[in-house]
């Protein structure tokens, strides 16, 4: 017997709605699939969201220059840990409520 796990990506709105923006049987890179994402939310709700709380797979130099034209805050893991990304780290443990959606669905 195989089983097969399913990979979602999903936002947050204002109100805490989670809406599933990619939902796969298949493999698919993440990282690739963030930028899409974000438009996906700008067309949607008709604005940038204002941060991304994302996993580490997201955090690549690509996705954080994207990120920097967009003007939107990046609350990843930091590439490098120091003093000045204090509030990164804050910001990146903010994605625990879409961690608990996931939760919610399984």
């Amino acid at each position: 017997m195989t089983f097969t796990r399913t990979k979602p990506n999903a936002s947050l709105t204002e109100k805490g709605l989670a809406h599933i923006g990619n939902l796969d049987w298949n493999g698919f890179n993440e990282e690739q699939d963030l930028k899409l994402q974000v438009e996906a939310y700008a067309v949607r709700l008709g604005h940038y969201p204002e941060g991304v709380h994302a996993d580490l797979i997201y955090g690549t130099r690509e996705n954080r220059t994207y990120f920097k034209e967009k003007g939107i805050r990046f609350a990843g893991n930091p590439l490098k840990e120091t003093e000045d990304n204090a509030q990164q780290l804050a910001d990146y443990r903010q994605r625990i409520p879409i961690e608990g959606k996931f939760g919610q669905g399984k």
